[in-house]
């Protein structure tokens, strides 16, 4: 019964002298398996995996698999990527110059869905990048960033024009 009252609730209930109230439960969520993760609150789109059992606090937005046809590093790749991030700096939420990235917003950006053959250059590219700053934190991956950018372009079919508008953006 405690566990599907909602937070607005159990505000109310502290208010009308409840002392005993509890918090709203948070989602089960595996903290043990494969995730992307997030800051609450970012300047820029910074997603990352995670396939180690790692816990955070409330500051901290979790991805998990929900359809296994669509693999996270193939999210990951289209939510870092400068098209996402335009997208989210207009449609998602925002405190001033800062994302706010937390459920809602989170569960509106659009996951273009293509087959697992279409995902593994996108997959590859990730792989790549991880692999090169798990090994030297500091590495330049620059030129892995903008193949992601190209492909997410060609993904979306966007025209030059687009693409000018989409990369003057980022320097603004």
């Amino acid at each position: 019964k405690l566990s599907s009252r909602k937070g607005a609730n159990l505000r109310g209930a502290f208010r009308r002298g409840h002392w005993w109230v509890l918090n709203t439960p948070r989602l089960k969520l595996d903290f043990e398996s494969e995730k992307l993760v997030t800051p609450y609150r970012s300047k820029t789109n910074r997603f990352s995996y995670n396939n180690i059992p790692w816990y955070a606090s409330r500051d901290v937005y979790y991805i998990t698999r929900r359809d296994s046809n669509i693999q996270l590093k193939y999210v990951l790749a289209l939510l870092n990527s400068k098209l996402y991030y335009l997208w989210l700096y207009h449609k998602g939420k925002r405190k001033g110059d800062m994302l706010e990235l937390y459920s809602k917003p989170l569960s509106e950006i659009p996951i273009k869905k293509i087959g697992k053959d279409g995902q593994t250059v996108f997959v590859d590219l990730v792989n790549e990048i991880l692999h090169k700053k798990e090994h030297n934190p500091d590495s330049d991956t620059t030129s892995l960033e903008q193949k992601i950018d190209q492909l997410v372009y060609d993904l979306y079919e966007l025209s030059i024009d687009d693409i000018r508008i989409i990369e003057a953006s980022q320097h603004a």
